[in-house]
């Protein structure tokens, strides 16, 4: 017998979904943590158990979903069977034909996640104490967020899936005030247990730096100019700007730019951008999607031609292809959506220093901290942490309020060299029609000929 360790039955759910031509159940297992840590006291404490288990039924294609957190899940199973029959205007779903699996996917932490909630706390205490803040810091923070998941796919066709594995996350930030007030921030996270804080002992006196740095900063200059963007920001550009527009259900709904242009010219020959679920360790990494489709590295964009959308089983099946294992819930109480997972730049074969000195005047750009994106119009704007000025070659005083912005179908015909160095950039969440999901992205330091400043 299968069981959670909650005690679903999980072989019980098996024999139910049995009975419809196709239905799938996502149970989802969480022991969670999350500790913030403000000016060196304890501030915010939670830690439990969660158990959620989400019910899809096609029929006729017209899709029902359900979910309970209760283990008396049978009621959310024949009420996502009732919607499915009760939908007046059937979508005309289905789903495209892929390998049936039962496999598992397991990753052990180096460090155990269960250890005492005190044990994780006087962690942070430790690198709070560790640091040193001057007086013109005013505030600091220092968060760890983390879960062990367990995960069970099952379908009526007979998939049968179990994932396991730890998520952690480490941040930190620093707001300083002289005559202006900036705050400046570190992060660390994957598929992790506690070694997320290895190597990070000095992760707030990092925040810390940035922010005092940034209080002699000047004012970014404005107008069309040369940049070299950061492994961070080239991530975002990766992501924000191509990887939401590859989303195939936003094609197939007429929110893409991209829509129709499979084959065609989108950026300049050393433009190349992936998006990769394999990656181990990588914040935004799974096994298998929601749909119990393996993850899978996959070319967005390659030598500058448009090459894929991402999919589901659904949108995949409207377009004639295979899913490309890109449906993602934000929980087993969520409908799944197709999402990105890691997503960044390929290297080139440029070093920095050859991409700096053959720049006369332009802006180097460093992280991000907000911005928007219309993937229907291709526009963009991204806030930086912070620039350096490049003058003749060499970075010279710091900047504060640098923004980039334009349309990105222009901007990636305008990059003309691609480092060869490579780093996934800053971990976090990427949002969709209210749902949050686990994702990285990155790359190396890209130059683009001209962007608009400011």
């Amino acid at each position: 017998m299968t069981r959670t360790r909650s005690g679903v039955d999980i072989d019980k759910i098996r024999r139910e979904l049995d009975r419809y031509q196709f239905a799938e159940a996502n149970v989802m297992t969480a022991r969670t943590t999350t500790i913030l840590i403000k000016d060196g006291k304890p501030f915010k404490l939670s830690y439990g158990d969660q158990l959620q288990i989400g019910f899809r039924v096609l029929i006729n294609g017209s899709w029902g979903f359900a979910s309970t957190n209760s283990l008396d899940w049978e009621p959310a199973l024949k009420k996502a069977e009732k919607l499915a029959r009760a939908n007046p205007r059937p979508m005309k779903s289905r789903l495209s034909d892929e390998d049936i699996i039962e496999g598992n996917w397991i990753v052990r932490p180096k460090k155990s996640l269960s250890v005492d909630i005190e044990e994780k706390v006087n962690n942070l205490l430790d690198i709070y104490k560790s640091t040193n803040i001057p007086s013109r810091i005013k505030a600091t923070e220092l968060l760890l967020a983390d879960a062990m998941v367990s995960r069970y796919y099952i379908s009526s066709q007979g998939a049968f899936i179990r994932q396991a594995y730890p998520r952690a996350m480490l941040v930190a930030s620093s707001t300083a005030k002289g005559d202006i007030v900036i705050s400046a921030t570190e992060r660390n996270a994957g598929l992790l247990g506690l070694e997320v804080i290895e190597g990070q002992e000095d992760i707030l006196q990092r925040a810390v730096h940035s922010s005092l740095r940034l209080l002699s900063s000047s004012r970014s200059p404005s107008g069309k100019l040369p940049v070299i963007v950061d492994p961070k920001m080239a991530g975002v550009l990766a992501h924000e700007a191509v990887g939401h527009a590859c989303e195939a259900d936003e094609v197939i709904n007429d929110r893409s730019i991209l829509k129709g242009k499979i084959g065609e010219r989108v950026g300049s020959e050393g433009v190349t951008i992936v998006d990769d679920a394999t990656l181990p360790k990588a914040f935004g990494s799974y096994g298998y999607d929601w749909e119990g489709v393996p993850a899978q590295r996959k070319y967005l964009v390659r030598n500058g031609i448009l090459t894929s959308y991402l999919h589901s089983r659904e949108t995949a099946a409207e377009l004639g292809t295979k899913s490309t294992g890109n449906s993602r819930a934000e929980s087993a109480s969520s409908f799944p959506l197709v999402r990105m997972s890691n997503t960044f730049f390929e290297a080139g074969d440029w070093d920095l220093d050859e991409m700096l000195e053959d720049l006369h005047f332009g802006v180097y750009v460093y992280g991000m901290k907000g911005g928007v994106t219309d993937p229907v119009s291709g526009f963009f704007q991204f806030a930086a942490e912070y620039g350096e000025l490049i003058v003749d070659g060499e970075k010279t005083k710091l900047l504060r309020d640098v923004t980039i912005s334009g349309n990105f179908l222009e901007v990636l015909k305008e990059v003309d060299a691609v480092g060869k160095d490579f780093s996934l950039g800053t971990p976090g969440f990427c949002g969709k029609s209210g749902q949050s999901v686990p994702v990285s992205d990155g790359g190396p330091h890209i130059r683009i000929k001209e962007v608009l400043l400011g």
